[in-house]
This record gives C-alpha cells, sequence and structure tokens, in this order.
C-alpha cells in the first residue's frame, strides 16, 4: 500500500433479491433494506442520518457497519466518494449519479439489463479516480449482496458458500433461489455473463473502475462479495495494477476458505474486536453478527494508521451514540 493520495469509494445500491424475506440481516425489514444503503451514504459521508429517524440496524437491532466506517475514515482523514450503484431512493448528501436503477431479482429475469452503462460509467469513474489517488478503497452497501455473489459464483462453477450479515447465515435459502432458476446457467467460460444474468451492479461498476483505472493501487474493501469481485476482475480484466482484498477477521474466521479460494494471498486481514464496548449492539459483532459492510474492515485498518485503537473505539462509540440510543450495557 502507498502512502500517498487516499479516496474511499462507497458502491450502495440494491437488489431485489433483498426483498425475500430471511436472505439478509441489513435492515429491520424486508422492504428497509431498500434504504439501507442510502442511509448508510449519509452516515460515511455526513456522519448524519437524514432518510431516516434512526440508523439501519438488524431485526436484533445490531448497528449498520457504516457507522464504524464512518467514524474509522474521519479519524484517518480520508475523503469518502459515494456512488449510486442501482439505488431505489436517492442520499440527501453529495454523490456521483449514474442512472442505474436497482438489480432485478434474477428469478424474474435478467439481473443487469442496464449492465453496459454500469461497465461504461465504471471505466470512466476509474480513470478518473486513478488521476486523482494513489489509493483507491472500494467498498460496497448492498443488502442481498452475499446471495448474487453466491449466484454469480455458482454460475460460474465455484461451490463456495459466501458470508452473511446474519448469526446463522441462510445458505439453505441461496440454494433454494439456485435450485429455482432452471438448467441453462453454466457460465464457466462466461463470467461477465453470470455477472449479467445473477450479479448486482456493484459489480459491474467495481470491474468497470478496474478496467479504467490505468494507474494506482485498487483496494477491495469487504468480505466474500468483495473477493468475488477481486476473482471476477482477475478472470475478466486480468489487471497490471496492484489489487488486493481488505477484510476482517471476523470474514475470515467465518469463510476461510471462500475467501483463499477467490483472492489467495492477496487478502489483508483486519482484526476488529468490541469485547470490551459498553455498547451491545456493537459487542454483537463479535459474536458473528454482521461481520463486514460498507467498508468497514479497510477504514477500521486506515484508522488504525493514524491513532491508537482506545481513540478508535471512542470515535465509534461517540458516533453511535450520537445517532441513536443505543442500549448500554449494565457492568
Amino acid at each position: 500500500m502507498t502512502t500517498g493520495r487516499r479516496i474511499f469509494v462507497l458502491l450502495a445500491g440494491c437488489t431485489g433479491l433483498s426483498m425475500v424475506p430471511g436472505i439478509t440481516a441489513a435492515g429491520a425489514s424486508p422492504d428497509l433494506t431498500f434504504l439501507t444503503p442510502v442511509v448508510d451514504s449519509e452516515i460515511i459521508s455526513s456522519g448524519q442520518v437524514m432518510s431516516m429517524n434512526d440508523p439501519p440496524m438488524t431485526p436484533d437491532g445490531i448497528p449498520t457497519p457504516a457507522i464504524i466506517t464512518s467514524a474509522s475514515l474521519s479519524i484517518a482523514g480520508v475523503p469518502a466518494l459515494i456512488v449510486n450503484a442501482g439505488l431505489r431512493e436517492r442520499p440527501m448528501v453529495p454523490y456521483i449519479e449514474t442512472g442505474l436503477e436497482p438489480a432485478i431479482d434474477p428469478r424474474a429475469g435478467i439481473a443487469l439489463p442496464m449492465i453496459q452503462k454500469a461497465l461504461s460509467y465504471g471505466r470512466t469513474l476509474g480513470n478518473f479516480l486513478g488521476s486523482i489517488a494513489d489509493d483507491v478503497f472500494l467498498a460496497e452497501s448492498i443488502p442481498g449482496g452475499t446471495t448474487t455473489a453466491y449466484l454469480v459464483l455458482r454460475a460460474m462453477g465455484y461451490s463456495l458458500s459466501t458470508s452473511s450479515s446474519m448469526q446463522a447465515g441462510p445458505d439453505n435459502m441461496k440454494d433454494e433461489i439456485w435450485d429455482s432458476l432452471g438448467q441453462d446457467r453454466n457460465f464457466q467460460k462466461n463470467p461477465m455473463g453470470a455477472v449479467e444474468s445473477f450479479g448486482d451492479y456493484m459489480m459491474a461498476l467495481a470491474l468497470g473502475i478496474s478496467r479504467g483505472m490505468n494507474r494506482g493501487f485498487l483496494h477491495y474493501c469487504g468480505g466474500t462479495q468483495m473477493a468475488t469481485v477481486y476473482r471476477l476482475d482477475r478472470l475478466i480484466n486480468n489487471p497490471n495494477g496492484p489489487r488486493e482484498v481488505i477484510t476482517t477477521g471476523w470474514v475470515m474466521d467465518h469463510r476461510p476458505e471462500t475467501m483463499k479460494k477467490l483472492a489467495g494471498s492477496a487478502i489483508r486481514r483486519v482484526d476488529i474486536t468490541f469485547r470490551d464496548s459498553q455498547f451491545l449492539g456493537l459487542r454483537k459483532y463479535d459474536e458473528g453478527h454482521v461481520r463486514e459492510g460498507a467498508g468497514m474492515g479497510a477504514a477500521y485498518y486506515l484508522a488504525s494508521e493514524a491513532a491508537k485503537r482506545e481513540q478508535i473505539m471512542d470515535s465509534i462509540g461517540g458516533l453511535y451514540a450520537q445517532l441513536g440510543k443505543p442500549p448500554i450495557r449494565n457492568s
């Protein structure tokens, strides 16, 4: 990793798959999952929630990792750029408009009918990012995105489990969705076709960004979703520039075989713990909830280069307390 100019880019979007009850915990209800990437964008960009009364929570009341990302980027002094990767609603902060709409549930048709537009926009954006930054940290907020990643991997012949925002992931549901898609789904020699048929616009934009970057270090920030994009990038773009995946220890401990198969040695592990936090919602992360999202691991890594853990934890806890009324443990 270089130590020059850095920028954090959040690709925020939706997929119709997030409306399947129980497929994701990135929102208190299926309908609210379409607002999660909007509010994640607002938190990361401004440290505020504008489109809801409270920050996004899982059904169990566990806060969005965007809080960790926002507080960590503030300490690191790294600016954030928001990009529409298929939003239904728009955030109330500055963002780059691509004109993309939510990805379609692949059971209802081709998931990405606007894939060429996404790839083209991504290439233009990648060229721009490469001209202004030495390090580009590419993150996502796509509720249901571990399911689209799973479907794309299966279409390419990989029998790998993706992670989940839930303690007990909906692996059986992902299998059922895959089984319902029919027999004509072999894309081992056509990975872009797999993305178009089963993916989300975050994937297409990220692939375009990588293709457009003619200089700089591209860091894919996330778990099995971003490891999937890393593998797609290698297969489709075969980029010459440096690429890596930055993820949390929670993801690596949950899906080590998937991460290593997709990204190999190009993984930077970031260990975070909230076991001593006064906030119950944050402490749940150590119990296997959420694990990653919104570039949390990479943002924490950047903060750790600039400050001690105690300062980072104070910043995270302070933002969490500011955004809502989180429960505090008794002891």
